[in-house]
């Protein structure tokens, strides 16, 4: 249902959008009022210093950082005892991170557990990679990094996930034999393209290797899960589902701060993070002459590199009260904005120039039916009155026009893009070449 209640506090928590129209909340979710005032009156109220340190004032940001990690795991509904909580600068950071570090591969003898795989292993085999085809770029850009880390690289589109015998041009690079040693499947909660809402169940699905494609590409099989898209209006609860990793964005949830992020890594697969570079309080110890170091036991010391950016993380305090009381719940959110979209959508899909031509080209979906698959997001192509397209491009110059705030292109997720407007890899090489 749409929320009445929104309206009345529009004015006095979003002074900013006095005279335009926001339809960006994908792209970059709006900082309220009260939020920012009370930030504010926390930097001035409290004294807080560099928590590598062993003064008060130290001691008082790492106790508002562990109180605020504590907030972020009870609000996805899990605990330090599930997940351990590693900051990072973004969703694409945390990402980065799962490529340079995580292991595929796992010891030959029988009976030995992926995860106390030891970090150097003489006798060893590597598994795949495969992510969805509708996903961020940061998540095609892993792939560049495991190259030569894995015996198969795999993009694969919905409808193969449950195909035993998949197509080699699925196959980005294998192996001249495959091993079946620690595989990674990435997809996201949501598309930001589509808004699509994919189906939580692959977790554990992917785990048993219930899905057709693993047939030929067996090992121990974990999952990251890109949450990004999703929880910026929609609940996640880690409690019932629970990916092995977990990457998201806090401005994407609450608009501020900027330049944060989160991995969020079941304890249980922690030690498939192998971490090579060590930064400034990761170590328990180390020397400056001899190759010697011990990371701190720790995970999420372990992997924050040099100071953490303790006052923007103080701020995620504010941006979880800002969603409990302007917005209630995030299943209160979800609702919100999914009528919102659904609204304009039905109402965007009937309309028709005068020589019949439908007025746009909606790229969805299942046409709105239910929240539990679909987004607020509704993602189009506008059509001139004899069929042919208008450019994004002069679309942002009229939406700019009339104060209207809209994202335009392929939105960071050129497989989408691919999928939607049937554009293939040659036609991206030949759209380059002529621009």
């Amino acid at each position: 249902m749409y929320n009445v209640e929104i309206e009345s506090r529009r004015d006095n928590e979003f002074p900013q959008l006095k005279g335009c129209t926001y339809v960006e909340h994908i792209g970059a979710t709006l900082y309220s009022k009260s939020q920012i005032e009370a930030y504010q009156q926390e930097l001035l109220s409290n004294l807080y210093g560099n928590p590598h340190s062993r003064s008060e004032s130290s001691r008082l940001s790492t106790d508002a950082v562990d109180q605020i990690r504590f907030r972020l795991l009870e609000h996805f509904n899990t605990s330090q005892e599930e997940y351990t909580l590693v900051f990072t600068a973004n969703c694409t950071a945390a990402l980065k991170t799962i490529a340079e570090c995580f292991s595929f591969s796992q010891p030959l003898e029988d009976g030995d557990e992926a995860n106390d795989a030891p970090s150097q292993m003489k006798n060893s085999q590597s598994g795949c990679f495969c992510y969805l085809l509708d996903n961020h770029t940061s998540v095609q850009g892993m792939r560049e990094c495991l190259h030569d880390k894995t015996s198969a690289i795999l993009c694969l589109p919905e409808s193969e996930l449950y195909n035993k015998d998949i197509s080699k041009s699925f196959i980005l690079a294998q192996q001249n034999s495959y091993n079946a040693g620690n595989c990674l499947f990435v997809y996201p909660a949501q598309s930001n393209f589509s808004g699509r809402k994919y189906p939580l169940s692959w977790i554990e699905a992917i785990r048993n290797q219930e899905l057709g494609f693993q047939n030929q590409f067996t090992g121990n099989w974990f999952t990251v899960l890109d949450a990004a898209a999703l929880v910026c209006t929609s609940p996640l609860d880690l409690g019932v589902h629970k990916p092995d990793f977990v990457t998201l964005s806090f401005y994407k949830m609450f608009g501020f701060p900027t330049g944060l992020g989160a991995l969020l890594v079941k304890n249980s697969s922690a030690a498939l993070l192998k971490k090579t570079y060590f930064g400034g309080g990761t170590v328990a110890a180390s020397s400056a002459t001899e190759r010697f170091h011990v990371f701190r036991p720790n995970l999420a010391e372990r992997f924050e590199d040099g100071t953490i950016p303790f006052l923007d993380i103080i701020a995620v305090r504010h941006g979880l009260d800002a969603l409990k009381t302007i917005g209630g719940s995030m299943e209160r959110i979800s609702g919100h904005t999914f009528y919102i979209a659904k609204y304009f959508h039905h109402k965007l899909a009937h309309l028709h120039h005068s020589s019949g031509v439908n007025v746009a080209e909606i790229y969805t979906i299942g046409n709105f039916k239910d929240p539990e698959t679909q987004g607020g997001v509704v993602n189009f192509n506008l059509f001139r009155a004899n069929g042919d397209y208008i450019g994004f491009a002069e679309v942002d110059r009229l939406a700019q026009l009339y104060n209207i705030h809209l994202r335009t292109g392929c939105f960071c997720n050129i497989g989408a893009c691919q999928i939607f407007l049937k554009i293939s890899s040659e036609d991206i090489k030949s759209n380059l070449q002529v621009s």
